[in-house]
């Protein structure tokens, strides 16, 4: 299966810019931020170069609760991408009988679910 790539390249200048600031302002780890906290950010090199991991926003594991005195307690796992339950997401596609393929690349991208006005979509060829 190929994606088609053509209608990224159709985008006007100004909502490109726009979706690439978006893109931006959900994305960025701050350096310092990882270096004081001690959090290994991955294959990356000081240059910025390589695979990113350890601070983001992306996603959160949710599989224990502490109780009063500090007890860990274990619960039901939830993934969580930008703040959504990833149930909420699985729920809405079978309630609906459809795919959320691209709403959850936009959720990942832009940090948010998209709007009903949102016109990105990606094409898949067989």
């Amino acid at each position: 299966m190929n994606f088609a790539h053509a209608e990224v390249a159709t985008l006007d200048p100004t909502t490109m810019r726009t979706l690439c600031e978006e893109y931006m302002a959900n994305n960025y780890i701050d350096p310092e931020t990882s270096e004081r906290l001690g959090v290994k950010r991955g294959l990356r090199n000081p240059d910025g170069t390589g695979v990113l991991a350890g601070l983001t926003n992306v996603c959160d594991v949710v599989g224990y609760k502490k109780d009063q005195e500090g007890h860990v307690i274990p619960t039901p796992g939830k993934l969580i991408y930008r703040g959504v339950n990833i149930n909420e997401i699985v729920e809405e596609a079978y309630r609906n009988d459809r795919f959320v393929f691209e709403e959850v690349i936009w959720l990942l991208l832009f940090g948010s679910l998209p709007t009903p006005g949102s016109s990105w979509t990606i094409s898949a060829r067989s």
